[in-house]
C-alpha cells in the first residue's frame, strides 16, 4: 500500500454513513480523490512507485477503415486514409511510441 492508498483508506471512513448502503464505487472515486488532493497539497507526486509502462497500440486495420465514412465527401478515400495515418503518428509521438 503506497501513501496514495493510505490517504484514501482515511478518508474513506468519513465519507462512508454509519449504517446506510452505499454507492461504493462512489465512495472509491470520491476517496481517491481526496486522497490525490491530500498529496498535491504536500507536493509530491500522485504516484510515488513506479507504474507499469503500457504499450501504445496503433489503430487495427478495422479500425483505420471504420474512419473513412465519417469524413466529408470533399476528399478522396486516398486523403482520408492520409488523414488517418497524420492521427495515429500522432498519437505514437504523444505516447512515446
Amino acid at each position: 500500500m503506497d501513501l496514495r492508498d493510505y490517504f484514501a483508506a482515511k478518508a474513506m471512513q468519513i465519507l462512508i454513513p454509519n449504517g446506510q448502503s452505499i454507492d461504493a464505487t462512489r465512495y472509491a472515486e470520491s476517496a481517491y480523490a481526496m486522497a490525490d488532493a491530500m498529496l498535491k497539497a504536500r507536493g509530491l507526486p500522485l504516484y510515488t512507485t513506479p507504474q507499469p509502462k503500457r504499450e501504445w497500440v496503433g489503430l487495427t486495420k478495422e479500425e483505420f477503415d471504420l474512419l473513412v465514412p465519417y469524413c466529408d465527401n470533399e476528399f478522396d478515400l486516398n486523403d482520408y486514409k492520409e488523414f488517418a495515418r497524420a492521427i495515429e503518428a500522432k498519437l505514437k509521438e504523444k505516447n512515446g511510441g
